[in-house]
């Protein structure tokens, strides 16, 4: 029953995705080929704050 359920809404959110996708104007559309370098950044800042928090508490602990 579930997998009905995501493809039902799946389903609906491409149709209407592409809906307000063509509505936007050009210079919105075009910003879109910003996200996913600007999300493997993110993930990769968001590591290695982590690294960086891990190996001051591990010379904390010395």
């Amino acid at each position: 029953m579930s997998i009905i359920v995501n493809i039902v809404i799946l389903s609906l959110g491409v149709v209407f995705g592409q809906a307000i996708l063509s509505v936007l104007p050009p210079a919105v559309t075009a910003s879109f080929d910003f996200i996913l370098p600007a999300l493997f950044g993110t993930i990769l800042i968001g590591k290695k704050i982590t690294e960086l928090e891990e190996a001051k508490a591990s010379q904390k602990a010395v």
